[in-house]
């Protein structure tokens, strides 16, 4: 297990495609660095202790089609991302934080895992497209986590 925070210097491997570092003890805040890395597809931080919020500067990688943050001390909104911007981003994942909602109407055009903490979080997408397109899911029945 890795314990530290992540350095703002990840944010310089141009070439990074996944970025996997699920299940360790990363601590501080996601570096808005990593928006930098403009090859990333997947960005998998879940499972740590990352605290504060979600940079914004993650929605504005536009090969970016996986975000899971989910298990870890968020806070504050999730920056909505812009299918202009991020047209392949697919999966977002974000529950089981302090995640109070997001930032603005959150398109539900190509999205097709959306996981939130749908009792605490208002999600457009949610609320609208879940019913008919089986959009969001609850993380702990999906996955069988307690």
């Amino acid at each position: 297990k890795l314990r530290s925070q992540l350095p703002a210097a990840v944010g310089e491997l141009s070439s990074l495609e996944i970025m996997a570092l699920s299940l360790n003890s990363f601590s501080g805040t996601i570096p808005s660095e990593l928006g930098n890395l403009m090859s990333l597809r997947e960005l998998r931080l879940d499972r740590n202790s990352f605290t504060g919020t979600v940079p914004s500067s993650l929605l504005e990688i536009p090969s970016l089609e996986l975000i899971d943050v989910t298990y870890n001390k968020l806070i504050g909104e999730f920056p909505a991302p812009d299918p202009l911007i991020t047209p392949n981003l697919t999966s977002l994942y974000f529950g089981d934080n302090m995640i109070t909602g997001i930032a603005s109407d959150i398109s539900c055009i190509g999205v097709e895992h959306l996981i939130a903490d749908c009792d605490e979080v208002y999600c457009p997408c949610c609320s609208q497209c879940c019913e008919a397109l089986s959009l969001c899911y609850n993380y702990e029945s999906e996955y069988g986590i307690p």
